[in-house]
């Protein structure tokens, strides 16, 4: 989907003693919404951090592994139109306790309140675990 609005062109996952950081890289940064699916090794379930980025402001919020919005204290974005990128900042203690090892993730833009517009990796199982520290 190359030149398409929130196209993902790279994604950094951050495993941190205290906080996960995901930075995406788009095509171009526009209205819409990117969807950050985190699940830990040898921990049941994955967790999403869900952005939505509008012109007035953005939001985000934190659903549990059932789809339930939780609440996370700390839970940050930031869009950058000039440099067509996102920053997600969720504190380590909002994912199961902060009591997990490696991660892998998995992103997904969305644009038209809900169209898919890209993912990335192609596949759940291609993304690499990134060891916590």
């Amino acid at each position: 989907m190359a030149g398409q609005r929130l196209d993902i062109t790279g994604g950094v996952l951050r495993n941190r003693d205290r906080r996960i950081l995901v930075e995406t890289s788009y095509t171009r940064v526009s209205r819409g919404a990117l969807i950050v699916f985190l699940q830990a090794r040898k921990v049941k379930g994955t967790i999403r951090v869900v952005s939505r980025h509008r012109p007035a402001r953005d939001t985000i919020f934190l659903l549990n592994r059932v789809g339930k919005r939780v609440d996370c204290a700390g839970l940050r974005v930031n869009w950058d139109d000039g440099t067509d990128t996102s920053r997600v900042s969720l504190p380590s203690r909002c994912f199961h306790g902060g009591d997990y090892g490696s991660l892998r993730m998995f992103l997904l833009a969305e644009v038209n309140g809900g169209e898919d517009a890209d993912f990335a990796p192609e596949r759940r199982s291609q993304s690499e675990w990134v060891a916590r520290g």
